[in-house]
Parts: C-alpha cells; sequence; structure tokens
C-alpha cells in the first residue's frame, strides 16, 4: 500500500511541473501576424477616407486640395465639402484606429520583449471585447451612407425615371 501512495505522489509531482511556467517558451511568429494586421486595419480605412475627402474637395471647390496630413483626420480646415460617405469614413477611421493603433505600438513595444504582458491583457480583454462593437458600427455607417447618401439616392431616382419615361 506504501508504494501506491508513492506512486500517486510521483504522478502529483509530475502534474505540478508539467503545467509550471516554466515550461512555456516564448514566441514572437504568432505575434508578427497580429501586430502587421493591426497596421493594415487602421490604414486602409485612413487611405479609403483620404481618397474620399480628396475627391469631395475637388467636386466641390474645383481644385485639389492641398497636402493633407494626418491633423486633418481631428481638425480639419474645412467640413463644407464632405459628403455623408466622407464622413461616415472618418469615424470609421476613429473606430479602428483607437482599436488597432494601440494594439500595433503595444506589438511593436512586444517584439523586443517590452509590454508583452501588456501586449497580452489588451489582446484578451481590449481587443476581444471590442472588435464585434467596432465591426457592426463601421457596417452600420456604411450601410446608413449608402441607402441615406443624397446623390446615390437622386442617381437613382433619374435612372429609374428615366428607364420609365
Amino acid at each position: 500500500m506504501s508504494d501506491q501512495v508513492y506512486d500517486l505522489l510521483d504522478e502529483v509531482s509530475m502534474l505540478s511541473t508539467c503545467t509550471s511556467f516554466t515550461t512555456f517558451e516564448y514566441s514572437k511568429e504568432n505575434l508578427h501576424s497580429m501586430v502587421w494586421l493591426s497596421l493594415w486595419s487602421w490604414l486602409i480605412p485612413y487611405v479609403f477616407w483620404r481618397v474620399l475627402d480628396a475627391e469631395a474637395y475637388f467636386t466641390h471647390f474645383g481644385y485639389d486640395k492641398e497636402s493633407n496630413p494626418i491633423t486633418e483626420l481631428w481638425a480639419p480646415v474645412t467640413t463644407e465639402h464632405q459628403t455623408l460617405q466622407v464622413k461616415a469614413w472618418n469615424q470609421i477611421v476613429f473606430i479602428y484606429s483607437s482599436i488597432f493603433f494601440v494594439e500595433f505600438w503595444l506589438g511593436l513595444f512586444a517584439f523586443s520583449g517590452v509590454f508583452t504582458g501588456l501586449m497580452a491583457f489588451y489582446i484578451e480583454h481590449v481587443l476581444s471585447n471590442l472588435l464585434g462593437p467596432a465591426i457592426l458600427g463601421s457596417t452600420y455607417l456604411l450601410y446608413t451612407t449608402t441607402v441615406f447618401e443624397e446623390d446615390i439616392v437622386t442617381e437613382a431616382r433619374l435612372s429609374y425615371s428615366v428607364k420609365n419615361a
């Protein structure tokens, strides 16, 4: 009976050493995909916004917009040229940059071993809770812009009246 007790104690000690944190080896392979995906996740909406803003500016004023620094995002010089589509993409850029810009910079620090715990906390608690509402919110903005944009509705009515005339 004493041999069974020693066998059980050996198994318990093996179990505690197998689940200890000393056996985990940190790998940056998964971090690379997270960081570069976060870069593209806020950079692509920003490029869409810049292109649409420049096009709306040209359509409204008749000449090209001068250099467009990133400060135009939160402090534009003029907003009278902005359509509903430009305003929606501006809000989408704010939504995605508030989530993914932070992840990008934390990930760059985590590459060098700094803020790895903070990066893990951000992914597990912040990113996982904000990603769903961000996608739903930006989808809603794009849907309402498509449905309620005056130019699109006017063009649809004109093409419908031309077909039925």
